[in-house]
């Protein structure tokens, strides 16, 4: 499914999305879109892609999901100045990919992963944290375990 409109909004909930030859969900340039109750297996590329190339904010929210299998679980990018891209994840299991949360700049515009009471096993990167303006926060409250390495910095943040 892909999103990528400056007044898009996607919703999608309780849905299989598997073995597709590239993401489950993509959302660029604005898009804002809402995950729930969702698994998102065996696609090939992986689960959640959040980017910006132009001026625009793009917000992803997951929540009570499943990402398994693939290279990514929850990707953002962006590659020009004033772009952002963020994914909200909560209570959802990310496993069995090469790079469980990814954010990544060009050094230009800013990427979040906010993650908060999930699990991160089995993968390749539990996190990868890479350019200025990116940022992998965690609540604490996250079970993180039974992965084969990080790169980067996972930002502790407190429980509201």
């Amino acid at each position: 499914m892909h999103g990528d409109s400056s007044k898009g909004t996607l919703k999608i909930a309780n849905t299989t999305l598997r073995n597709n030859g590239s993401l489950a969900v993509r959302a660029e340039n604005g898009a804002n879109v809402s995950i729930s109750g969702t698994k998102m297996l065996g696609n090939v590329v992986g689960g959640v892609y959040a980017a910006s190339n132009a001026v625009a904010t793009t917000t992803v929210g997951v929540s009570d999901s499943i990402i398994s299998g693939g290279t990514e679980g929850v990707y953002v990018y962006t590659t020009i100045a004033d772009a952002i891209a963020k994914v909200f994840v909560t209570r959802c299991t990310i496993e069995n990919l090469g790079y469980a949360l990814d954010s990544q700049t060009t050094d230009v515009g800013s990427t979040l992963i906010s993650l908060s009471n999930s699990m991160i096993a089995r993968n390749g990167f539990a996190w990868n944290q890479n350019g200025v303006g990116s940022v992998i926060e965690s609540s604490g409250n996250n079970h993180i375990r039974g992965n084969l390495g990080t790169f980067g910095t996972l930002t502790p943040v407190g429980l509201q």
